[in-house]
């Protein structure tokens, strides 16, 4: 056996929901363009100098569901760069949690399970295909049918200087990731993927990576907005970060201008009408907060 059973990768894919395994990721294998941004990655490695390789696993074994997660590119690097911390258990829990949401089953993942199969192999080959029943609560192998598929080579996202930069995508992940938390301190149930979604909408991008560099501002200033929406809610039900958002808007935008603390009370003093600079953020009630914070990002807006 060189590849999983195109069965399994049925299974997986049902299971996957087209999602990475990796917590919190909302990245998919396959985008809905058609292009393959993720891998079937081996829990315990195909080979020997591969990580997490057990010398006591049957061939068979190595290639069966259970030793196989979909891990969007950029976390099968880190699982197998970082075995030590990524080890078998680690991800065999992390396969568990990811698996466990229910099995959708579609054309579309019968469709992508056999891309991926052929991705894998990389060659034209005659294989056992196994039926996938149309019924919600199982999936069934049927028999063993010949199978010439005509190889079909999904288009991979290439990127380029016309995309983010790496500093620019690291940028803007964490602050979905501080939007996420936001929303989550007032009182909401955390939606990666709602969030994920709403951004590559409004840019009209099937990933996040390929917003235009150009866009890149306006990509912050987006999720800068979307941030002040959640924060009259959080004001309400959870003061301190309500606060503490506050606080970390304000030195974000600061440092993003190359504003200096007592550029920033000096702004505060004009803005606030106050006679003297404060000397701390802290000094200045929840209104002025607020001022401040909404007047500094429409001075420095774009």
């Amino acid at each position: 056996m060189d590849a999983p059973l195109l069965r399994d990768l049925k299974k997986l894919f049902a299971l996957s929901r087209n999602l990475c395994a990796f917590p919190n990721c909302p990245e998919a294998i396959f985008e809905p363009s058609g292009a393959l941004t993720g891998d079937v990655a081996h829990i315990k490695a195909k080979k020997p100098n591969g990580p997490r390789f057990d010398p006591t696993q049957t061939e068979k074994e190595r290639y069966a569901f259970d030793n196989l997660l979909l891990l969007c590119v950029r976390h099968h690097r880190i699982v197998d760069h970082d075995a030590d911390k990524f080890r078998v258990d680690v991800l065999t829990g992390m396969k568990q949690s990811h698996e466990n949401g229910g099995i959708k089953l579609t054309a579309e993942s019968d469709r992508n399970a056999r891309l991926l199969r052929n991705t894998y192999l990389n060659v034209t080959q005659t294989g056992d295909v196994q039926s996938m029943t149309n019924s919600p609560g199982a999936i069934q192998a049927g028999r063993d049918v010949n199978y010439n598929p005509r190889v079909v080579r999904p288009t991979v996202v290439q990127l380029g200087p016309q995309h983010l930069s790496t500093e620019q995508a690291f940028d803007v992940k964490k602050r979905v990731e501080d939007l996420v938390q936001l929303e989550a301190e007032s009182g909401r149930e955390p939606n990666y993927k709602k969030w994920w979604g709403k951004l590559k909408a409004a840019f009209r991008v099937p990933t996040y990576r390929e917003i235009p560099a150009a866009q890149y501002d306006e990509a912050v200033s987006w999720l800068q907005q979307q941030g002040a929406l959640i924060r009259p809610k959080l004001r309400r039900t959870n003061k301190p970060a309500w606060l503490k958002s506050h606080y970390t808007a304000i030195w974000a935008k600061a440092n993003e201008m190359g504003m200096s603390k007592p550029d920033v009370y000096e702004f505060a003093r004009s803005v606030l009408q106050l006679e003297a600079p404060p000397e701390s953020l802290k000094d200045l009630g929840e209104r002025q907060l607020d001022t401040l914070c909404k007047a500094l990002f429409r001075h420095f807006r774009g």
